[in-house]
């Protein structure tokens, strides 16, 4: 597994308060932009880096601005 870096530790936090925020299940997200629920929490996790295709997909999903997303990866310490 990736070293977890700061910025996708960031990410993947925003992730999850936004995720729980809307009572939504690592399990619906995951099949919502369909990968695994493994993958998916490795995402909220700061693991691995998330493809770009899959923060587009969650901003749909969670009603959010893409750039919130780029914000919280880029603005670790917020």
């Amino acid at each position: 597994m990736n070293e977890r870096k700061p910025n996708n530790l960031s990410l993947g936090k925003f992730i999850q308060k936004e995720r729980l925020a809307r009572q939504m299940t690592t399990t619906e997200i995951a099949q919502a932009i369909s990968v695994s629920e493994r993958v998916y929490s490795h995402y909220e996790e700061g693991s691995v880096s998330i493809y770009i295709e899959h923060l587009v997909a969650l901003s749909s999903i969670l009603k959010i601005d893409l750039q919130l997303f780029f914000d919280a990866y880029l603005n670790p310490e917020k």
